[in-house]
């Protein structure tokens, strides 16, 4: 069979789906991409990718050659992207051998050759319970606030597998995102209102970090996505976009306990200010614990850093914002890769400091907007 296709729109579906190809995967044949066509009376190919925990299928534009009859084929994702990625954008064609699955990628002056392989064999991964919930999220809300969510949460948790992902709460009125480590705290309010859910009930989404990226991607050119998730399985879905993963199977921790009911002192700061000030001091602050303590002073927050081993240090005055409310004196340690990480989703020109005391958590938030809260737990100085 012969087929052929616009080059760029393909290249970017090939970056887009080897963000859920997992290249320890002991199958070998999902390190390739298949290549299938759902009805034969309809012109409409799809690509799959994915593993034994993810899935994701993209309607490709492709226009077959020659009246060839369309086979599904096993195409190596990695040799594909690497062929295409290095041609001009010009007419090719992709020639299939039926019998030994031969693949030639034909172009203007030159020819490719690599294996192909069956389709047999390569797993689909589908939902086969009942939805519990379904919902529709415009992108420009779901893409931001799990991508802030992704920098809360652990990089990989051996001892509490659930921390390693970003946390949905799906309810009647709206969603809640949340990150978590442990030692810090991302959440996010989205409020849609009633009604929200368009089947089942309330339930909670734990997306597993290794998924986010190839959400992120997939779904950035859409402006709603249709999520369903059915307890094991979670779906989303947008125009010619398919994407199903598996979901946390622990307990996510009670996020709300955490969040301190009432913080008697506040700061307000320039967020960039704040935040020039502290990549500079950081620079001299000890390598083994990241160190950063935040002292109120009469006319402003010093910043202070030391590390005695290399007899370094630095420190640096941030005016306050005339609303602050804190006694002179007030010092409290940060990790500060922690404290810069959260102000990066505060959107707002000023970031408000909420403390208690030097060993309770520190809570950001955006001047006037209550739906976003950061929390950073304190180090000893």
């Amino acid at each position: 069979m012969k087929f052929t296709f616009p080059i760029a729109e393909m290249v970017r579906t090939l970056n887009v789906l080897g963000k859920v190809i997992q290249k320890s995967c002991p199958l070998p044949i999902v390190q390739n991409v298949l290549i299938t066509k759902p009805d034969p009376k309809e012109e409409v190919y799809l690509m799959t990718a994915g593993s034994a925990e993810s899935m994701m299928t993209i309607k490709v534009n492709i226009t077959m050659v020659d009246g060839t009859a369309f086979k599904p084929i096993c195409i190596p994702h990695g040799q594909f992207l690497q062929v295409l990625s290095a041609l001009p954008e010009q007419p090719i064609t992709v020639e299939v051998d039926d019998t030994t699955r031969e693949i030639k990628v034909l172009y203007d002056g030159g020819e490719f050759v690599f294996a192909g392989f069956g389709a047999d064999e390569y797993p689909v991964l589908k939902s086969s319970h009942t939805n519990l919930v379904t919902v529709s999220v415009p992108t420009d809300v779901l893409l931001p606030c799990v991508s802030n969510a992704l920098l809360a949460s652990a990089k990989k948790s051996e001892l509490r597998p659930v921390l390693s992902s970003v946390y949905l709460d799906i309810k009647d009125d709206g969603i809640t995102f949340v990150g978590t480590d442990g030692h810090n705290l991302f959440r996010y309010v989205w409020e849609h209102g009633v009604p929200f859910i368009t089947e089942g009930k309330a339930a909670g989404v734990a997306v597993p970090n290794i998924f986010v990226s190839a959400l992120l991607s997939a779904f950035d050119k859409v402006s709603e996505v249709k999520i369903s998730f059915d307890g094991y399985c979670c779906t989303v879905s947008a125009d010619n976009i398919t994407f199903i993963f598996s979901t946390s199977e622990h307990r996510y921790p009670n996020y709300s306990s955490v969040i301190p009911k009432e913080q008697p002192y506040h700061i307000t700061l320039d967020r960039d200010r704040l935040k020039q000030s502290l990549r500079r001091v950081s620079m001299m602050a000890s390598e083994t614990n990241n160190l950063v303590k935040l002292t109120k002073q009469a006319d402003g927050l010093l910043l202070e850093a030391v590390d005695r081993d290399f007899a370094r240090s630095a420190n640096e005055l941030v005016p306050l914002g005339e609303d602050s409310n804190i006694p002179d004196g007030f010092t409290i340690g940060m990790k500060s890769s922690s404290l810069l990480n959260l102000l990066s989703p505060i959107a707002s020109t000023n970031v408000v400091l909420k403390l208690i005391d030097a060993s309770r958590a520190l809570v950001l938030t955006e001047e006037g907007n209550s739906a976003l809260i950061c929390i950073v737990m304190p180090m000893v100085v």
